[in-house]
């Protein structure tokens, strides 16, 4: 069998081997975690509120960047009563 070396696959082999390992951020430990739903509560600005909101969101959720950029809509399900103001 001969060895093939055409420009598209060398380019190719070439990329694959510049490429580096990903790396995968650390999880949020549970104390940054509480801070973060401390902002929640604490946060002087409604941006910042709404910000933190989503960050918190997405780690529940367990969603990627790309999961959150793709949102289209947002469904609250909950029982009567439980949401703050006693709203349904």
């Amino acid at each position: 069998m001969g060895r093939v070396s055409t420009r598209p696959v060398t380019g190719l082999v070439s990329c694959i081997a510049s490429c580096k390992a990903v790396v995968d951020a650390r999880a949020l430990t549970v104390a940054e975690v509480q801070i973060l739903e401390k902002q929640l509560e604490t946060a002087k600005y409604a941006l910042d509120r709404y910000y933190v909101g989503c960050l918190l969101f997405a780690l529940y959720s367990r969603s990627s960047c790309s999961d959150m950029a793709n949102l289209a809509t947002f469904e609250l399900e909950a029982p009567s009563g439980c949401l703050k103001g006693g709203a349904s």
